[in-house]
């Protein structure tokens, strides 16, 4: 299920100040080459919840852009219409910006447009059976 432009539009503006609507992808999987296996926000979560505390919160991380490290999320999945909570432990999505598109640079075999809120390590996004580019709602918990 895809959502037309002008139906994202509007239901933006019914959504409270602390929820997103869009796109998210699947990153990090085996052979990816564009992911280099670092995490942006590494060395404040395992400051802030020791190493098993980053193990845990990578078993259920996502990347985005602007929340915080360590930002606690619900996702829900209008395709698959499963959710799951999930914590902010990386940067991203990125992609070139061209006109008002975002390209997506990391996948070669998927060059469309990319106007994602954010990308899905993969245990995260088998809870939710996430496959390829699917629109979630996300809503920051805490």
């Amino acid at each position: 299920m895809t959502l037309p432009a002008a139906a994202g539009c509007a239901l933006s503006l019914l959504l409270p100040p602390r929820v997103e609507i869009g796109m998210a992808a699947t990153y990090g999987q085996h052979m990816d080459r564009y992911d280099d296996g670092r995490r942006a926000c590494r060395a404040v979560l395992v400051k802030r919840l020791g190493r098993r505390g980053w193990e845990r919160a990578l078993a259920r991380g996502v990347a985005h852009r602007q929340l915080p490290c360590g930002s606690v999320v619900r996702l829900y999945d209008l395709r698959s219409q499963r959710q799951v909570t999930a914590q902010i432990v990386d940067r991203g999505p990125y992609g070139a910006l061209l006109g008002r598109r975002w390209v997506l640079k990391r996948k070669q075999s998927d060059p469309g447009h990319w106007r994602g809120v954010l990308d899905i390590l993969p245990p995260t996004a088998r809870r939710i059976r996430l496959t390829g580019l699917d629109p979630v709602i996300l809503q920051v918990v805490r």
